[in-house]
């Protein structure tokens, strides 16, 4: 589900391989009431960010070697565009 923040852009947070980030930030997010949408890699790969680009990819800790893996060339590219844009 994508919640849109003020500025109309949905705020997304990337699951895959958070492990107890995640849940971390999960916990956050429930205690400030924070409208966030999560996203796994396969979403990202497919072109989500392209389009509906969020407002913010909130991307919480956990190994990156696993992350860079979950995301594959097309999310990584589709990452980079992301924080250029």
């Amino acid at each position: 589900m994508l919640v849109n923040t003020p500025s109309g852009r949905p705020l997304l947070a990337l699951w895959d391989e958070s492990q107890w980030w995640g849940l971390l930030l999960d916990h956050a997010i429930r205690s400030l009431a924070l409208p966030v949408g999560w996203i796994r890699s396969s979403d990202i790969a497919e072109g989500l960010l392209e389009s509906s680009p969020p407002g913010a990819l909130l991307v919480p800790g956990g190994w990156s070697k696993l992350k860079s893996q979950s995301l594959g060339p097309k999310g990584r590219k589709a990452v980079r565009g992301d924080v250029r844009a």
